[in-house]
C-alpha cells in the first residue's frame, strides 16, 4: 500500500518534497509547498478530454473519458474552446458527429483526431466558426 495515501491520508499530495537517504523517513514525504497545490486542478481537463497538442506538429488529439453525447472544453496556448459530440445515424448505422469551436483565438491543424476519427484535412480552427465532422 502507498504509504501516501493510507498513513498520511493525502493521495492528491503528489508535488511534496520528499526524503533521501539519511534522514529516517526515506521515500514519505518530508515537507510540502501550498504554492503549487492549487495546480492539481489543471490536470482535470486533460485528463478528462484526454487532449495532446503538440504545436510543433501541429496537431491537436482527443480522447474523451465520456461516452457521447458530451461538450468538453479544450485548451492551447494558441486558441480555446470547446469540443462537441453528438449521437447521430448514417445509414442505419449509429454514429458520432464532432463539433469544435475555438471562443478565443485561432488554431491551424495538419492533424485533428477525436477517439480515433480524424478530420479529413488540414483545418484552421478561427475563432467564432464550428468545424463539424
Amino acid at each position: 500500500m502507498d504509504p501516501q495515501k493510507t498513513g498520511l491520508n493525502d493521495q492528491w499530495n503528489f508535488h511534496g518534497l520528499y526524503c533521501g537517504a539519511g534522514y529516517g523517513l526515506d521515500g514519505l514525504p518530508w515537507c510540502t509547498s501550498h504554492y503549487a497545490f492549487h495546480m492539481v486542478l489543471w490536470h482535470i481537463p486533460f485528463a478528462i478530454s484526454g487532449q495532446y497538442f503538440s504545436a510543433p506538429n501541429t496537431t491537436l488529439i482527443f480522447d474523451p473519458k465520456f461516452r457521447c453525447p458530451y461538450k468538453i472544453s479544450f485548451l492551447t496556448p494558441f486558441a480555446i474552446g470547446t469540443l462537441k459530440c453528438v449521437p447521430i445515424k448514417r445509414g442505419g448505422l449509429k454514429t458520432s458527429k464532432f463539433e469544435i469551436l475555438s471562443t478565443l483565438g485561432d488554431l491551424h491543424l495538419q492533424y485533428l483526431d477525436v477517439s480515433g476519427i480524424p478530420y479529413p484535412t488540414e483545418v484552421t480552427l478561427e475563432q467564432g466558426k464550428v468545424i463539424t465532422w
